[in-house]
């Protein structure tokens, strides 16, 4: 039996850099296995514990964003298991909170509600500065995972009080889109809430950008957004316009 002495012996001991170890080295683990570049202010406490002023992250291939402060509080029983888990809270642009999970070629996200600057969609996708998008985004989760480049779970976006900046209509409406990991892809279905902006259709993310193929078509106020519209995609036989975007968010004729 005295291998269970040892064997718990060397748990106290790793429990005991869990609870020692500094901040940094959860900042580490994150920028070595997620998949964007992670940059922490004021960081304070330790693995097991702490919080930063200032958190920004920068997406492959895209520009730095500036988050807020955040705290985070590991979970000790998932230590047991070779998975780093930790509950993290955001408390500005970003507010919400998410249960974050890294191990090795993987990262978990679960629990997730988080709110965010529809702004932010231009730092995300090359081309869409140029429309300036406006509103509030809103991320939900139970379970989502990235592993070996592999994307698996489910979600659901919704965009509140959706602003263009080249539309004189505002808002143009609250819209939806069940998220779902495929592979290499996070495929996506947009369907509108409610606006005088009515969208529809189908789509992918992959590491190449953007795939939609979709309608729009205005209610009620066709005069004002008919100019968006016509920037939007091509005019169909039943007045409504076919949308399809491909690659770095760059919109072709519908064929």
């Amino acid at each position: 039996m005295r291998w269970l002495y040892w064997a718990g012996g060397v748990l106290l001991y790793f429990a005991f850099l869990a609870v020692t170890a500094p901040a940094d080295i959860l900042l580490w683990a994150i920028n070595r296995f997620g998949p964007a570049s992670v940059v922490a202010e004021g960081a304070s406490g330790t693995l097991w514990q702490g919080e930063a002023r200032q958190i920004s992250f920068t997406p492959k291939g895209g520009q730095a964003v500036a988050i807020g402060p955040l705290s985070w509080q590991i979970h000790p029983l998932r230590l047991l298991l070779g998975e780093l888990s930790s509950g993290v809270k955001l408390d500005g642009s970003v507010s919400g909170k998410a249960d974050l999970s890294l191990g090795v070629q993987r990262i978990v996200i679960r629990q997730l509600d988080l709110s965010l600057p529809a702004a932010w969609l231009a730092t995300l996708q090359p081309g869409l500065d140029l429309w300036q998008p406006g509103g509030t985004l809103t991320l939900r989760s139970q379970d989502f995972a990235l592993q070996s480049g592999q994307y698996s779970g489910q979600g659901e976006i919704t965009w509140e009080q959706a602003v263009l900046g080249i539309s004189p209509v505002r808002p143009l409406g609250n819209y939806q889109a069940e998220i779902s990991g495929a592979g290499k892809a996070i495929q996506f279905q947009v369907q509108t809430r409610s606006g005088p902006l009515e969208l529809q259709g189908n789509g992918a993310w992959t590491p190449l950008g953007l795939e939609f193929t979709g309608t729009a078509w205005a209610r009620g106020r066709e005069v004002e957004l008919r100019n968006l519209l016509g920037m939007m995609g091509s005019l169909k036989p039943d007045g409504r316009y076919a949308i399809r975007v491909e690659g770095r968010g760059q919109r072709h004729p519908e064929r």
